[in-house]
């Protein structure tokens, strides 16, 4: 996305990445998984991680989208829902030289 906003800005386009946290669907509710041994991706956390508590609905995403075509003018990253804010706060203050994993324990940046 900053690619994008850096080529496009010059012709007057704005580009903005919108980053809905983790959104209520239903469409994963009853699906089955399958695991082999040694699985590499264990360590990722199952679709099922997430207390619906703290999943926001596709309105809100329809409602945070439509917010942004209509703002005057856009920022770089457009958070939608509270759990995606503070998943981008948290990023911000991560390391830049490991990988960032939500939810992971990370040294803030000195």
């Amino acid at each position: 996305m900053e690619a994008l906003a850096i080529e496009a800005g010059p012709l007057g386009i704005e580009a903005a990445l919108l980053e809905p946290g983790p959104v209520s669907s239903g469409a994963l509710d009853h699906v089955s998984t399958y695991t082999l041994p040694n699985d590499p991706y264990t360590y990722l956390p199952s679709r099922g991680s997430t207390p619906a508590s703290q999943m926001i609905t596709p309105e809100e995403v329809a409602a945070g989208i439509a917010d942004a075509a209509e703002a005057p003018q856009l920022p770089l990253r457009i958070p939608i829902g509270r759990p995606a804010a503070e998943i981008l706060i948290a990023r911000q203050a991560a390391p830049d030289d490991r990988p960032f994993i939500p939810g992971a324990s990370t040294a803030v940046r000195s």
